[in-house]
């Protein structure tokens, strides 16, 4: 079985970068990560509120 790390990361300057991930099946890391970048989307309207670059917040796929 492939698995692949959803990972999330948050670096808005002056803030020490934040980074989340979490390891799934193929299937479902590809699902998550479709979620993620959805939900990335709203946060950025949020993040532009505190100064946030919308490049700041990533979700990745990795192997």
């Amino acid at each position: 079985m492939k698995l692949l790390r959803v990972k999330t990361k948050i670096a808005p300057s002056g803030y020490d970068e934040q980074s989340t991930s979490i390891v799934l099946d193929e299937e479902n890391a590809k699902k998550v990560a479709t979620w993620l970048k959805r939900e990335v989307v709203d946060l950025v309207y949020d993040a532009a509120e505190a100064g946030w670059d919308r490049k700041e917040l990533k979700v990745t796929l990795e192997e």
